[in-house]
């Protein structure tokens, strides 16, 4: 049984089978609910899937322990297929959003007979462009260790907010750090340091139906990372959106995807 903080979304009628979604890196459950993808559970249940979400390790209501190594994206990967079988759930879609989309590629590769299908939306930096934000991670985790998370958050709410989600966006994600427990952060966010994406040659042997969301301007979340991974999963599809808008198709975009699931299988 897994000892993370899980929820089950059934559709009405027969369901075709079960989408599982990790949340990004500082968000929880309560953070999708206000997020630009907060739709994209209602679309898949709409849709006749079950979305199965979880608070991931150190995040809103789940275990966290002050261990770095307890946060790397393989080990996150394994508490996902926890959560799956803690729901009486065989094999499923695996997906999720930045560190989400993370432990569902690590659960690809790992136990690729638990993945029927992958749905990863804005993927983090890898490889090439990873080191940059490794330094990040290991900056903020310093600052949250000398002067607090609150001091963190008022570093990074004096920043100029992103073009893409502006305001509003930075918001969010200032009130995600705050909901942190300020003694495990700085372990969660030296776990991200450490983790990077599985091998190219890795991904590049996955053989699932494979869905990318990407959006631009964001230095987290390259659009190179995207490109990238559909370049190495053979038949995988790329939507990257240019603006908020294009962001408020996903769900739609998602619901065919599952629809093609449906009619294949």
């Amino acid at each position: 049984m897994s000892d993370l903080a899980w929820e089950l979304h059934e559709p009405d009628g027969p369901a075709h089978g079960t989408v599982v979604w990790g949340h990004g890196l500082t968000s929880s459950r309560r953070g999708d609910d206000t997020s630009p993808l907060a739709g994209l559970g209602g679309a898949a249940v709409a849709a006749g899937w079950r979305w199965l979400r979880y608070d991931a390790r150190g995040h809103g209501r789940s275990p966290a322990p002050h261990d770095p190594d307890a946060y790397r994206w393989d080990r996150l990967a394994a508490d996902m297929a926890d959560v799956a079988a803690a729901a009486d759930v065989g094999s499923f879609v695996a997906a999720g959003a930045s560190m989400g989309a993370a432990t569902s590629l690590w659960l690809a590769v790992t136990r690729p007979e638990l993945v029927d299908a992958l749905v990863l939306v804005v993927p983090p930096t890898a490889w090439v462009t990873r080191a940059a934000q490794r330094d990040n991670y290991e900056t903020m985790a310093g600052i949250a260790e000398a002067k607090g998370l609150d001091r963190l958050v008022a570093l990074a709410g004096s920043q100029p907010p992103s073009t893409f989600f502006g305001a509003e966006g930075q918001a969010r994600s200032l009130d995600n750090m705050r909901a942190m427990d300020p003694a495990v952060f700085p372990h969660v966010m030296r776990g991200a340091a450490a983790s990077d994406l599985p091998d190219p040659e890795r991904v590049a042997a996955i053989e699932v139906p494979t869905l990318v969301l990407a959006w631009t301007d964001d230095d987290g979340h390259p659009v190179s990372t995207a490109e990238r991974l559909v370049e190495l999963i053979e038949g995988a599809e790329l939507h990257v959106a240019a603006s908020v808008d294009e962001v408020a198709e996903w769900p739609a975009r998602l619901a065919t995807f599952l629809g093609a699931l449906a009619v294949s299988a």
